[in-house]
């Protein structure tokens, strides 16, 4: 059984491209109705991530609340924002392409978010329409090589506080910033607190929480909780 210490926020990383079994044994300890959402994918590569990221952060759970994965119950609140019936740990997740990234914490809400860095000539257009006027102006003075890393670092970081938050869309992305040079973020909201993420190569994230924290990084891959997505042997 693992434990997160108080003023601690835990964050693990894991990839999505898994074995046809593992995928079959993940897709086993899924509720109904996360296996109803599974099958809306069309594509098969679609619908493995799903199971894989939904599956393994059953695993994961499992292991700090010391229970059996498939007996866990996920809740969904108002706006969609998972979380867990009769316990005080909160947990977020993000996935993108072959990565996903989980957030854990026994003091309060907690977001997180990654997504994979891609080349896009309209960043400006789309930063224009939804992020902060402050946002704008200093992605305006990044220079065309770093622009979709900066871009992409500081939609993670907004969509990790909107996620934290669990209210949605009625939480304009505009009407907040978060600012500051390449792993120093800070929000322009009181009382709460941003950290980038180094994850794979290629991918940026962040992770909110209110108040203060720790925040310890895992790579779920390389933990004996992995066993059980990997063929023996497969990590170092």
């Amino acid at each position: 059984m693992m434990t997160i210490p108080r003023g601690e926020i835990h964050v693990w990383t894991a990839g999505l491209a898994l074995p046809p079994h593992v995928i079959e044994t993940l897709a086993e300890t899924l509720a109904p109705d996360e296996r109803a959402r599974v099958a809306r994918f069309v594509f098969p590569e679609h619908r493995s991530r799903s199971i894989a990221a939904r599956g393994l952060l059953r695993r994961l759970l499992g292991r700090y609340l010391n229970r059996d994965p498939g007996s866990i119950r996920i809740a969904y609140g108002e706006h969609g924002k998972p979380g867990l019936e009769g316990s005080e740990l909160s947990f977020n997740l993000s996935h993108s392409a072959d990565l996903v990234v989980f957030a854990l914490s026994a003091d309060g809400p907690v977001g997180i978010d990654a997504e994979r860095v891609e080349a896009n000539s309209d960043h400006l257009e789309i930063a224009k329409r939804h992020f902060s006027a402050s946002e704008i102006s200093a992605l305006e003075s990044v220079p065309a090589t770093e622009l979709p890393e900066a871009f992409f670092r500081t939609w993670t970081r907004k969509e990790a506080f909107v996620k934290a938050r669990g209210e949605g869309l009625s939480i304009a992305l505009d009407s907040f910033s978060a600012l500051g040079d390449a792993f120093r973020p800070k929000l322009s909201v009181e009382g709460w607190s941003l950290v980038d993420l180094v994850l794979a190569p290629g991918y940026v994230g962040a992770v909110a929480f209110p108040g203060s924290a720790v925040v310890r990084c895992f790579d779920l891959r390389c933990d004996e909780l992995a066993r059980v997505a990997r063929p023996r042997g497969a990590c170092p």
